[in-house]
This record gives structure tokens, C-alpha cells and sequence, in this order.
């Protein structure tokens, strides 16, 4: 629930009430279990319901990313029903693929319909884009334009909406943002790994990583190579491709490389443009910051198994849960978490709900109840 209110949730829905005593879902989780009231899970529900008015003040505060992942529903249909090139290739696997290093790292992104404005964002990232529809060609060109960064994948540009296949080499209508096109690729046995051996010397990055899955051979226009396939006869031909367009950069991968490669690569693709982790924190910890033009909300959730330490930002916290100052590091337990309200001025009052906002804000959260539970359709 935590982690859901830090993504953005304003309620709260559970299902079910109580645990059915029959048909195909007599065992599905429910607040109540056969057992009764007496249980763990009925015992944690009712502690999380005392936590809900020390919450209120979170309530209609937004989750800003300055990083995006395009999802695209049509892709991801086309895809999954276009015969060949290989039965592998995965629409969502390649988002996550992506998506992972950077949850990993702490980098908040939003998850957007290829039509949204990319004028909010830094670095927009749309792995797999085989369908291209119209007005995405110019919404990027304007986005890599006035500065932002672009970074696409291996079989995108491939098909307009009609799932027709644009003539003069992929990929396609982003062929000039890109600066490239592919000449030819090559679907790889499930068995089979190529490598990505970095070769730009003012990266941060270098070694060889692994590749799979899919490689692309590239002819290049105004794009300039940054790293290498290792082996086949691809080797030395470019796996990884970045090029200059008006204050922008878009980025090319022709492969999909292994997340320690993608962590370390988004990490300098966003340093590189200002985008920081929200927090510097052990391996399996989440930190996610809501805020209004009042307040931010930082939320820290430990997902290991073990206790953690975590420095906070520079700053003074006060933890709404446990309605107590805090500032320097949190001691989070086993899967525990914490949500912590920056002092901006005068710290909250402990006992006093709504203390860190003000009246009109207050009033806009009192209308807006978040719900504890929400009844299945067995009651």
C-alpha cells in the first residue's frame, strides 16, 4: 500500500473483505481469512487503518519524473503477432529490461502512451518501437531539439499503423533523429550471446557486456559509434550509436545488452542530463518523493529481508507515520517503510494531523478520504 500512495494512489482497494468458502477463489487473499479477525493479515490491515489519518496531508501531491518510458499498446500487439523474426522477441520483457536498471537505481519514470507531450521529460526512452504512428516522428525531432534525450532500440521504425513496412531501411521516419540505418539483423538462438564491447574514451563506462537476443547492422549517417559487437561477423561493427540533433542527442541500441550494461548506461545517460537517484541507497530499497507547491513526501521502502540504513537528503524530516522529527539517516527493519514529510519551516506537531500544510490544503484533503478496504463482490 505504501509503495502504491508512493507511485501516486490517493485510495486504497482490497480484495477481498473475507476469504470465500467456495468456488474457485476459496483461496485468494482476503483481509479476513478463514481463520477470522484473529490473524496476522486482519491485524496488520487495522494498523495500516490508524496510519490513514496521519496520511490525509499526502493526499492530491504528484510523483514528478524527468525520465519516461513509452509504452504503446498497438506495438505491443504487433508485435506479439507478427510472425518471425524470432518467437523470443517480447514487447513488455524489452520494457522491463529498461525500466529495471533504472527502479534499481532510484530514478524516478513515469510509464507514458506514445502520444504524450515529451516536453516534461529529460530523457524519454521507447525500447521496441516497431510501429511508428503519425506525429511520434515529429513529436522526437522536437523533443531532441530544444535538448532532450532520446534513446530507442533494435526493430523500431519498422511499420507505420497499418503494420506496413516502411521502404528505405529501418528505422523508418526516425532514420533522421537517429542518424543511421540498418542494413540488415540478425535474430540470435536462445543459446547464443554476441558481446558489447564499449569503445568511446570519455565513457565512464568500459569493458564488454553481454548482448542477446538481437543484432542489428548498422550504416551510419551522422551518428557516431560508442560501442562495438565482440564477436560473429559482427564484430567490430556498431552495437550502440548516439547522435547530435539540434541541442539533443538520440541514442541507438542495436542490441539488447545485460542490465549491468543498461545500469550504468542510463545512470551517464541521465547524470548527463541532470538526473539524479532520489537517493543513494543499499541494493532492494526504493525511494520515491511525492510533493505539492507546499510539501514533499519522501518514501523509503526496504524490500530485503534484512535490516538497512539509509542517509537521508540534506535536510530536516519529520516522520508522519511515527509523528516524530527525523534528519541524517533512517534505520528501516525487514520490508519495512517509512514516509517522510521535508521541514520546510516549523516542524509538525506530533499528535496534530495536517500540521506541515495549510488550511485551503487541508480542507481539498478532508474531501478527499483515503479508503482503508474496499468490499469484494462475495461481501
Amino acid at each position: 500500500s505504501h509503495q502504491g500512495m508512493a507511485h501516486g494512489s490517493d485510495s486504497f482497494l482490497f480484495f477481498q473483505w473475507r476469504a470465500s468458502v467456495h468456488g474457485s477463489e476459496k483461496f485468494h487473499s482476503a483481509m479476513v481469512p478463514h481463520i477470522g479477525e484473529n490473524s496476522r493479515v486482519f491485524k496488520e490491515m487495522t494498523e495500516f487503518g490508524k496510519e490513514l489519518p496521519h496520511l490525509l496531508e499526502v493526499v492530491g501531491s504528484d510523483v514528478q519524473a524527468e525520465v519516461a518510458i513509452v509504452m504503446d499498446y498497438n506495438n505491443w500487439w504487433t508485435v506479439e503477432f507478427t510472425p518471425g523474426p524470432t518467437a523470443l522477441l517480447d514487447y513488455l520483457q524489452n520494457l522491463q529490461a529498461y525500466h529495471y536498471p533504472l527502479f534499481e537505481q532510484n530514478i524516478t519514470t513515469d510509464v507514458i502512451p506514445y502520444d504524450r507531450d515529451l516536453g516534461k521529460y529529460k530523457v524519454v526512452i521507447a525500447p521496441l518501437l516497431y510501429m511508428v504512428k503519425p506525429g511520434f516522428k515529429e513529436s522526437v525531432e522536437r523533443f531532441v531539439s530544444e535538448g532532450g534525450t532520446f534513446i530507442t532500440t533494435f526493430f523500431s521504425g519498422v511499420v507505420n499503423e497499418y503494420d506496413e513496412v516502411f521502404q528505405g531501411g529501418y528505422p523508418g521516419p526516425l532514420s533522421e533523429v537517429l542518424g543511421l540505418k540498418v542494413e540488415e539483423f540478425e535474430a540470435m538462438k536462445p543459446y547464443v550471446n554476441n558481446s558489447l564491447v564499449v569503445s568511446d574514451p570519455a565513457s565512464d563506462i568500459s569493458g564488454e557486456f553481454k548482448a542477446r537476443l538481437w543484432c542489428d547492422i548498422l550504416q551510419l549517417d551522422t551518428a557516431e559509434p560508442l560501442a562495438a559487437y565482440g564477436h560473429d561477423f559482427f564484430e567490430g561493427t556498431p552495437a550502440l550509436t548516439v547522435n547530435n540533433y539540434g541541442k539533443g542527442r538520440a541514442y541507438y541500441v542495436a542490441t539488447l545488452p545485460d542490465n549491468d550494461f543498461l545500469r550504468q548506461f542510463l545512470k551517464q545517460v541521465c547524470a548527463d542530463q541532470g538526473v539524479e537517484p532520489v537517493v543513494e541507497a543499499p541494493r532492494n530499497v526504493e525511494a520515491v518523493i511525492r510533493s505539492n507547491e507546499d510539501n514533499e513526501y519522501l518514501f523509503v521502502m526496504n524490500h530485503n529481508y534484512e535490516p538497512v540504513e539509509v542517509a537521508l537528503p540534506d535536510g530536516s524530516y519529520f516522520d508522519l507515520l511515527k509523528q516524530q522529527p527525523m534528519e541524517g539517516s533512517v534505520k528501516l527493519a525487514a520490508v519495512q517503510s517509512v514516509i517522510l514529510q521535508k521541514i520546510k519551516t516549523a516542524p509538525p506537531q506530533a499528535g496534530v494531523q495536517n500540521k506541515g500544510i495549510g488550511n485551503d490544503q487541508k480542507n481539498r484533503s478532508k474531501k478527499r478520504r483515503l479508503h482503508p478496504a474496499g468490499a469484494g463482490r462475495h461481501g
